[in-house]
Parts: C-alpha cells; structure tokens; sequence
C-alpha cells in the first residue's frame, strides 16, 4: 500500500485521521507525514493500516489504484477480456512473456 492509497483508502470511507490513527496507535502527524509520502511509520504499522482499510472492504490494485466493494475488481477484469478480444480480432496474439512484460511496464507507469 502506497502513501497515496492511504489518503484515498481513509477518504473513500470518510475516516478522520485522528480515527484512525487513534485505532493504530500512532499519533495523527505520523499517519499524516505516512500518508504524504514523508515516512512517519514502521512497515509493521504500514501492514496493520492496509489490514485496517481491507477489512472495509477497500481493495488495493497496482500503482495508486485503490477502489471499495467486493465486485471493485469486475471492471479491470472485463476490460482487459475486452482488450484481449480487440488483440484476437486484429490477429495478435502475445505471448505470456509479452503480457508480462507489458504488465511490468505498466506497474512503472503506474
């Protein structure tokens, strides 16, 4: 989990930082500095926080994706069952070396 899915983890669920940092037992400024990418935690705390938001339903993706609900993931997946057909249809067919380096180069983009 990224500093930036934090902010837009406790922002989706309408959590105050002083809520949710009182839950973690951390103080406030040190949720805060974490969440603005300026340290502030420990990666144990880090794992707690994600455990924290993933047991409401907050779901991380790769990059800054961060989305709620139990079917958050539905969309990716048609879109890239609706990307694969575009590929079939056109006659292009990647290898999974392809599929996974364009996987890495879009982690990077990210």
């Amino acid at each position: 989990m990224t500093p930036v899915q934090a902010r837009m983890a406790r922002a989706a669920l309408c959590l105050p930082a002083g809520e949710v940092a009182q839950r973690l037992q951390v103080s406030r400024m040190a949720l805060w500095r974490f969440e603005h990418g300026e340290g502030g935690i420990g990666q144990d705390t880090i794992d707690r926080l994600q455990g924290f938001y993933e047991a409401r339903a907050v779901v991380f993706g790769p990059g800054h994706w961060t989305g709620t609900g139990p079917d958050v993931m539905q969309q990716t997946r048609l879109m890239v069952s609706g990307l694969w057909l575009i590929l079939h249809e056109h006659g292009i067919t990647p290898s999974s070396k392809d599929l996974i380096a364009a996987y890495q180069r879009a982690l990077e983009m990210g």
